[in-house]
């Protein structure tokens, strides 16, 4: 695996992800489980992203 690969997709993901998902859900009581699915979501395509560019 592409560890370069892998670790740009997670922090360019993350930073974009949890900045619209912070104004998005502002007021809402479950922001932290969002936030914590959002960042799985992040590491999934990172992790995709760094097997599909080793193939």
């Amino acid at each position: 695996m592409h560890w370069n690969v892998f670790w740009q997709n997670l922090l360019v993901g993350v930073v974009i992800l949890s900045c619209f998902t912070l104004y998005i859900f502002r007021g809402y009581g479950w922001l932290l489980v969002i936030m914590a699915g959002m960042l799985l979501g992040v590491m999934l395509y990172a992790v995709l992203m760094a097997l599909n560019k080793e193939a």
